[in-house]
């Protein structure tokens, strides 16, 4: 009896061995990790990657990818600098500019500077077609020096603007002394600058 108890307790114990897998595998043993979607494995430092690779990166709404829009009628793509000249030395092409056919000229900045007899105060205006209307713009100057060997008084101004052109139109610059005095006392240099958008 004792010897058969022994026998089967032996057998027994050798059963449960080679039925319970060993919970410890070896160093050498692959191990692969499956994460879904819902539960991505964090990475940090440096990923290299061969051929042609597809990644995905995601980012929560409170941490966005930044993304940088590159506009077709950008300032920068389609800019627009045009120098007028007023005076009685310049023709009137110099006093003057035309807008290219299927374009809209978005006018950014205006800066002038004007010489005139002194004691007299120039207006200084810019006339332009927007929406098949005609608009007079009128730019404020500051009194900036007196030439008194020349007899001139010099006025300047630069404004950032947001004014509008219609293409085949054509914006014209003049001035005249707010005081009695001859027109072509009035010298005016300008630069009109902006950028031209496409219209359908």
């Amino acid at each position: 009896m004792v010897i058969g108890a022994i026998a089967a307790l032996v057998v027994s114990s050798w059963g449960f061995a080679q039925g319970v897998p060993n919970p410890r595998p070896g160093a050498s043993t692959p191990v692969q990790v499956v994460n879904g979607p819902s539960n991505p494995v964090p990475v940090t430092g440096t990923i290299g990657l061969t051929g042609n690779a597809n990644v995905t990166v995601t980012n929560a709404p409170s941490n966005p990818l930044p993304v940088v829009t590159l506009n077709a009628n950008d300032s920068a793509l389609n800019a627009f600098q045009k120098r007028v000249l007023f005076g009685a030395g310049n023709p009137a092409a110099d006093m003057q500019f035309t807008i290219p056919a299927g374009k809209r000229l978005v006018i950014q900045s205006i800066a002038a500077e004007v010489t005139i007899a002194t004691g007299q105060r120039p207006e200084v205006f810019l006339a332009l077609v927007f929406d098949g209307k005609t608009t007079t713009l009128y730019v404020p100057l500051t009194f900036a020096a007196t030439d008194s060997g020349e007899g001139k008084d010099y006025y300047q101004g630069l404004h950032a603007t947001r004014f509008f052109a219609d293409g085949g139109t054509t914006v014209l610059v003049s001035a005249s002394p707010i005081a009695f005095s001859p027109v072509n006392s009035v010298l005016i240099d300008m630069t009109v600058s902006g950028y031209l958008v496409d219209m359908p």
